[in-house]
């Protein structure tokens, strides 16, 4: 069947264009599966900014709570969240009505060393509460 293949112009010419786009499918199918990555690390560091904040303004410590949140956020779906991420919490002093700010950085693996490592960042305030 191979033989017949090379001697058939037709079949030999559809055998080498048919080989050539493997390698473009599969680039195609790396940078789809990259950025869907980077688009989940996106919304997961979004969610836990929100959380870590919401978190922190109800807390009476509210750094050590706003980072245990977001550490613990994606750890279960998201393969060595709690060691990758950074959080970052800014807040001008502890009393009611003060605003917590908490970044939360997360650099998203890359699949080959055709990409470049991003980070993505999420972000949110809130106001802190009064303690009960």
């Amino acid at each position: 069947m191979f033989k017949k293949l090379l001697k058939d112009k037709k079949g030999l010419s559809s055998f080498l264009s048919s080989a050539a786009m493997i390698p473009i499918v599969f680039m195609l199918f790396a940078m789809f599966l990259q950025f869907t990555m980077i688009g989940t690390a996106q919304l997961a560091v979004n969610e836990a900014a929100f959380e870590a904040a919401r978190s922190a303004a109800r807390s009476s410590n509210p750094q050590q709570t706003a980072v245990q949140t977001a550490q613990n956020f994606a750890n279960g779906f998201i393969l060595g969240w709690k060691d990758k991420i950074t959080v970052t919490v800014n807040m001008p002093d502890t009393n009611p009505g003060s605003p917590v700010t908490v970044q939360v950085a997360y650099p998203v693996p890359q699949l080959f060393a055709l990409f470049q490592t991003k980070t993505v960042y999420g972000v949110s305030t809130q106001v802190l509460e009064d303690k009960p």
